[in-house]
């Protein structure tokens, strides 16, 4: 038997050719190798009963690094070292294709200098497998190791992409005794215990001290996001062996991704000013009572607030308060009417802000994507009367353009009714609702209705008020009270952005749609960008 140091002391030794099947001779080798590194277990003789000291702060590593070549049955003895140095609880295990290959120990406490051994002795064929040293509650660190009885070889990977996706660094893996096909569901990421090398694109790509012997799958990716397996015969002794490796975009990953999307608005300009007046046209048709006229409507509402109606109504008619109100709006020139025609126009004058809202992709599998609505423009979603969340399509070409589409829906009037209030109270102090900016319009506080002892002039000031406001709703509600839901259908197509495991982060592109209400349509279109929101973050 032949014992290797690494990173321990130089020296080494060998026994007869027989006592290779002993498992006594191999034991009395390690605890002798052990005992030369200066550590029993891992620990001096004085630092026995010394307890651990916390891993989650420290560092460990192989004293040596790169591939540790073996022959069959050798036995080597491999050296960590942690940092700080300290007593650190260490775990030893095998990884990827270690055959009958073993340790000894498997646990250890390193020395007050942070240093500890293990034995490894090489399984008794070739082979590829990795060593790994674990600190309790701490990090770990990694050594290959090969395994051959006729020497090693070199392989240098040719990864051949013919992808948009950018590429920064290649990596390439061997992994001995298996196949592409076995790796299939694994891929891409890394099989335990493989040969890897890595190298900026365009750079050489050499995968060295490949074991001569099994054949090998040689797997070049570039991050998660592209990768390629080529079934690959075993490698000649000392010789370099060339592997073209086709590399194929890993298909886009959506799943359970949120992203915050905008869509800039550009409508076709006529279209959408028809629109926008029609639906202003209902909103004052509502506001005058829909045939009333203003001050009926107004006194309609405000008998239908008063704590009494059939009483209120009575001394109403009695007491001419139908007159009054007319005089009210004559006297001081008020016309509701017309002054929320010019509210409408000044707020739908340039162009209109965006839809905004959070594009989900698929909960599962087999599930759609969705996107649930923030803002239509100056329309909060939950101010809009329609549905918060709408399912949509989400496909991906495979030049990595995305596809999204589905169908929105709009309340004309609450759109008009949220540009006026954006606009309206950008001015006011904060918290003021535009039904009081209407009902000072309408100076309630002037409004003088006598003749009901049980209403003075500030009840009959509030009345007025809730009587602007409930007008006011009804104006709000006048697409929907006359069935005139608008609908966008609309489609987006735009470059994505991918992480390291091509998810999704973002879209970047253009979107249209027509928006369709009674007869009337008008195209919308503009940018469209949904982005994951941590990458907004950074």
């Amino acid at each position: 038997m032949r014992v290797r140091y690494h990173g321990c002391i130089d020296m080494s030794f060998s026994y007869a050719g027989a006592a290779r099947t002993l498992a006594a001779a191999w034991v009395l080798a390690v605890m002798a190798t052990l005992s030369s590194c200066g550590s029993r277990q891992g620990v001096g003789p004085d630092d026995a009963d010394v307890a651990p000291l916390p891993g989650l702060n420290a560092a460990i590593a192989f004293v040596d690094e790169g591939t540790l070549t073996l022959a069959p049955a050798e036995l080597a003895v491999l050296a960590i070292t942690t940092s700080p140095p300290g007593h650190y609880a260490v775990s030893f295990r095998l990884a990827g294709e270690a055959l009958d290959a073993s340790l000894e120990p498997t646990q250890v406490i390193t020395d007050s200098d942070g240093r500890a051994s293990v034995a490894l002795r090489a399984p008794s064929q070739a082979t590829v497998f990795a060593l790994h040293a674990t600190i309790v509650d701490g990090p770990s660190a990694q050594r290959t190791v090969s395994v051959s009885a006729s020497g090693f070889g070199a392989i240098a990977v040719h990864p051949s992409y013919g992808g948009s996706r950018p590429i920064e660094d290649w990596v390439a893996l061997a992994v001995p005794g298996t196949s592409c096909a076995a790796l299939e569901a694994l891929l891409p990421a890394d099989p335990e215990g493989a040969i890897t090398v890595s190298a900026p694109a365009g750079a050489k790509l050499v995968l060295t001290d490949a074991p001569v012997g099994p054949a090998l799958a040689v797997v070049a990716r570039a991050g998660h996001f592209a990768f390629g397996c080529v079934d690959a015969g075993p490698v000649v002794a000392g010789m370099t062996t060339d592997i073209d490796v086709p590399v194929g975009d890993r298909p886009v990953d959506a799943l359970g991704t949120v992203l915050e999307t905008t869509l800039n608005i550009q409508p076709d300009a006529e279209p959408w000013v028809a629109i926008a007046k029609a639906h202003t046209g209902l909103m004052t048709k509502a506001l005058s009572g829909n045939g009333l006229g203003q001050p009926a409507a107004l006194l309609t509402k405000m008998t239908s607030l008063a704590s009494d109606p059939v009483g209120f109504a009575a001394i109403s008619a009695a007491h001419g308060w139908p007159a009054q109100v007319a005089q009210h709006f004559t006297t001081s020139g008020l016309d509701l009417v017309e002054h929320v025609n010019t509210l409408a126009t000044y707020a739908l004058s340039g162009p209109p802000p965006a839809i905004r809202g959070t594009l989900a992709g698929p909960a599962e599998p087999d599930s759609g994507a969705t996107f649930t609505l923030a803002t239509f423009g100056p329309l909060l979603a939950a101010d809009s009367g329609m549905p918060f969340v709408y399912p949509m399509s989400l496909s991906f070409d495979p030049n990595d353009v995305a596809h999204v589409g589905g169908e929105l829906s709009l309340s004309p009037s609450r759109y008009i009714g949220a540009a006026i209030s954006a606009k309206v109270l950008a001015s006011e102090p904060p918290n003021t609702k535009l039904a009081e900016v209407l009902a000072d319009y309408l100076q309630c506080d002037a409004l003088v209705l006598e003749g009901y002892a049980s209403c003075n002039a500030s009840c009959i000031a509030l009345l007025c008020d809730g009587a602007v406001a409930a007008l006011w709703q009804d104006a709000l509600d006048a697409s929907s009270d006359n069935s005139l839901i608008a609908t966008l259908p609309l489609q987006a197509a735009g470059a994505v952005s991918l992480d390291d495991a091509a998810r999704l982060t973002e879209i970047d592109g253009t979107w249209l749609g027509k928006l369709s209400v009674g007869g009337l349509k008008a195209k919308l279109a503009g940018d469209f960008v949904a982005t994951d929101p941590d990458k907004l973050a950074d």
